[in-house]
């Protein structure tokens, strides 16, 4: 077992090939497959699975039924499968969380990237800087911060929200991080194959029901 996890949820289109080049990986990955062919990426995978459904309550469901295995890491990785990185950028994300004790963060985006938010944008001149913001497309957590918000994760199908309600669950000493020393590119649009193949997801009504808890 490697110090450090990536789970994500990656379909025919998925970038994760990437994440295993140019470096040494210092953590294991959990893919869990949404398309139609059989093992596709299985022997990419430490641990793998087949399944459909939306990216964060299928998240929600592989934290509970594998905490046993997941809360031994140091910090898991719950990037988006359209981020173009290598192994070298993966493993420099997880020394940076250990080196500044971070409980929540994300890489920067490159400026070429597709984006929602300008603050994450890779800034110059700057190793990280503290906020009370990351995106849901690419958020890092601590150990201990996955334990406090690990609940959270099936509240929100299309995940959106989830961003904002995260700071509001930490205490004024979790810190909260973009990392500009690691960039990576948002290579599609918002709204990706994801969601496409499902279309039952609703990200504004789940920003409202977020709102109320």
């Amino acid at each position: 077992m490697k110090p450090f996890l990536i789970i994500a949820r990656v379909g025919d289109r998925s970038l994760h090939p990437h994440w295993l080049t140019d470096g040494q990986p210092m953590f294991d990955c959990f893919l869990s497959y949404f398309g139609d062919e059989p093992d596709k990426y299985r022997e990419q995978a430490t641990y793998y699975e087949q399944k459909k459904g939306g990216k964060w309550p299928e998240i929600a469901r592989i934290v509970e039924q594998n905490w046993s295995v997941i809360s031994q890491y140091q910090a898991v990785w719950f990037p988006d499968d359209d981020l173009l990185c290598n192994a070298a950028d993966i493993n420099r994300l997880f020394s940076f969380m250990l080196a500044f004790d971070l409980a929540l963060a994300q890489p920067a985006l490159t400026m070429n990237s597709y984006f929602s938010h300008s603050s994450l944008l890779q800034q110059q001149n700057t190793a990280l800087r503290f906020t009370n913001f990351v995106e849901v497309m690419a958020p890092a957590l601590s150990a201990k911060t996955l334990v406090k918000l690990k609940h959270t994760f099936s509240q929100s199908p299309s995940g959106w929200g989830l961003d904002n309600l995260w700071p509001n669950l930490l205490t004024a000493e979790d810190k909260i991080a973009v990392i500009d020393a690691v960039a990576v590119v948002h290579t599609r649009p918002l709204g990706g194959e994801l969601y496409k193949k499902n279309p039952e997801l609703h990200p504004e009504n789940d920003v409202i029901k977020l709102a109320t808890l």
